[in-house]
């Protein structure tokens, strides 16, 4: 799709007029709307992980959920989004969508958020190696 946008000219000179219409032809912009990761996971504390967006287009962002908190509720351009999930006290995990929209082209995004409940993840204790032992990966 193209936009044009028109003009017209009267030049007038030893009592002759003339009209002359000039017509500028504009190429519609291509935008763009990008994050990453396109999915994030919490253990069971309060934690802060980003989302990169690279866009040439305005946007906004939402959270389906209170537990989930957004640094911006919208940005121009690139940016990033800090993501905070609040403690989960209750007895299961829990998940949430994040929803970028581009202002002018309507495109969406997701990013995918996970939070584990306190009974799964979480660091426990160190290897005998100096690792972290996690109940994940027992």
């Amino acid at each position: 799709e193209s936009y044009s946008r028109t003009a017209t000219l009267t030049i007038t000179g030893n009592s002759i007029t003339r009209k002359i219409t000039v017509t500028q032809d504009q190429k519609a912009v291509d935008y763009t709307l990008n994050v990453d990761p396109t999915s994030l996971q919490f253990g069971a504390g309060e934690e802060t992980q980003s989302i990169t967006v690279t866009s040439n287009d305005s946007w906004t962002v939402e959270s389906s959920q209170s537990w989930c908190k957004l640094s911006v509720s919208s940005g121009s351009s690139n940016g990033t989004v800090n993501v905070t999930v609040t403690e989960n006290t209750t007895a299961s995990t829990r998940s949430a969508v994040i929803t970028f929209k581009g202002t002018n082209s309507g495109v969406t995004r997701e990013v995918n958020v996970n939070q584990d409940h306190p009974n799964t993840g979480g660091t426990i204790g160190i290897d005998e190696y100096g690792n972290d032992v996690n109940l994940n990966n027992k």
